[in-house]
């Protein structure tokens, strides 16, 4: 099956109006916030965004207080749309938008619960190194290391971090097998371009339902380091 990368945010600019659409302002904690305080989700409370004068109500919206790789902030429709092919466990939230005087109540803050990371990266065909996160430092500063599977990968993050606080696992190489997969969208939460991903099933829907704010990308074209089986 053939994915692609979903973003909230058009190719056309014009479409969106600004990027991101909401400003940094909001009422409430930004998502990363939320997550230190409530990992499993049980308790949360959405951010109440305030759009930005410039954006564009799209099907979409790019919310500088939400991280896009972890919650997608979508219309209804959008998001019934996607619940109708096979997209595993998820959760939506109502998110109110601020929009000059009014509030926006058609969006909500959707997740898919489960990270795919564990079931289509071929971790032995990858190449993973010790790298440094500090910004002034060089982007591969340690030896390469062998990566068995998922949960070798997690493990490996806590024994680097209990090292010295700035280092992390990084890739140089990402091999993914898609062969296997059924699922209309996924997530990818540890590795490199973590995000959203659809299938071209779904892609399709979503492009020919008109909805917008969404730029799709190839999986494998945009990031040298990712090649798909």
């Amino acid at each position: 099956m053939k994915y692609y990368k979903l973003q909230p945010e058009a190719l056309d600019f014009k479409e969106i109006g600004c990027f991101p659409a909401t400003d940094v302002k909001l009422i409430g904690y930004n998502t990363n916030e939320i997550l230190a305080q409530d990992t499993d989700l049980k308790n949360l409370i959405p951010p109440e965004p305030i759009l930005d004068g410039d954006a564009i109500k799209t099907s979409m919206l790019s919310v500088a207080s939400v991280s896009s790789s972890i919650f997608l902030v979508m219309e209804y429709d959008l998001v019934r749309l996607i619940n109708s092919f096979n997209v595993g466990t998820n959760q939506y939230w109502q998110i109110r938008i601020h929009d000059k005087k009014e509030v926006l109540s058609e969006y909500l803050l959707y997740h898919t619960s489960i990270p795919s990371d564990y079931k289509y990266i071929d971790f032995l065909k990858s190449e993973f190194y010790i790298g440094n996160q500090k910004p002034w430092a060089p982007q591969n500063i340690g030896k390469k290391v062998i990566v068995n599977d998922y949960m070798d990968y997690l493990n490996l993050i806590e024994v680097v971090k209990e090292e010295d606080k700035h280092l992390r696992i990084q890739c140089s190489k990402l091999k993914l097998n898609f062969n296997s997969a059924t699922e209309d969208i996924l997530r990818f939460a540890e590795l490199p371009q973590y995000g959203y991903y659809v299938s071209d099933n779904l892609r399709r829907a979503i492009q020919s339902n008109g909805f917008t704010g969404i730029s799709f990308r190839e999986v494998d074209e945009f990031d040298s380091r990712i090649s798909v089986v």
